[in-house]
């Protein structure tokens, strides 16, 4: 069982790699994906099942778990895609920022100053204030739930090695303390960088993109409450 959770694990990271093309400002490294893996909140399995998932929704409860599961699988795979968006892909698409601000704040340990798929361009450059600013509290709540969820996925990257001969033991665990190390310096400097960039982004956003920033205001508010809801609800996956 354990072997087959790696063999998994390392066919989806083998699937990230090939579909992250280029152009693409941040590498991709194995410490990335598992930031996108754990973005899913849950086990490694479940992120194959998700969409696959066509059973009958029978009372309130399940159609909740129902919607969450698609939300989760969604946002990791718009995360994933998020790899190669470049301004040009976001200026004219001010929901799909919306959603990228949303999926980056809810479920991305690292917090994003430029777009991954257009070299030297600021995220505030294509956000407008609106969507600027939720994405820096959505980051800022939902902080310790991506912390948990990327350090719970390190421990069973370290439980599986347990599968393997010692030698590769001893790489896959000290990697895994690595990893945790990384997400623990991520979620700080995520800290600093979102609670700076809550007063001066909103000013450099709202200079460039000043219209947009009215007509963002009521289509984030659903998101807004959604975002709330998982800072909690991830807690406990």
């Amino acid at each position: 069982m354990k072997k087959s959770k790696i063999a998994l694990l390392i066919t989806l990271l083998t699937f990230l790699l090939a579909g992250c093309e280029a152009p693409k400002q941040e590498s991709i490294d194995t410490y990335r994906i598992k930031q996108i893996m754990a973005s899913y909140y849950g086990n490694i399995n479940e992120f194959t099942t998700a969409n696959e998932n066509q059973k009958e929704v029978t009372d309130f409860s399940s159609l909740l778990k129902h919607l969450e599961d698609t939300e989760k699988a969604t946002r990791t795979l718009y995360i994933m895609e998020a790899q190669s968006l470049s301004r040009a892909d976001l200026i004219h698409d001010p929901k799909g920022m919306r959603k990228l601000s949303f999926a980056w704040g809810e479920g991305d340990l690292k917090y994003h100053l430029q777009l991954p798929g257009d070299e030297k361009r600021w995220v505030m450059e294509t956000f407008s204030a609106t969507t600027m600013t939720t994405y820096n509290i959505s980051y800022l709540i939902n902080l310790p739930a991506k912390l948990i969820a990327n350090i719970r996925l390190d421990i069973e990257i370290a439980k599986n090695a347990d599968s393997f001969e010692k030698l590769g033991n001893v790489v896959l665990k000290g990697t895994s303390y690595f990893f945790i190390a990384l997400d623990v310096f991520y979620a700080l400097l995520g800290l600093i960088i979102a609670l700076v960039m809550l007063p001066i982004g909103f000013v450099i956003a709202l200079l460039t993109s000043p219209i947009q920033t009215f007509l963002d205001i009521i289509p984030v508010i659903v998101d807004l409450v959604k975002t709330f809801y998982y800072a909690v609800k991830h807690l406990f996956y």
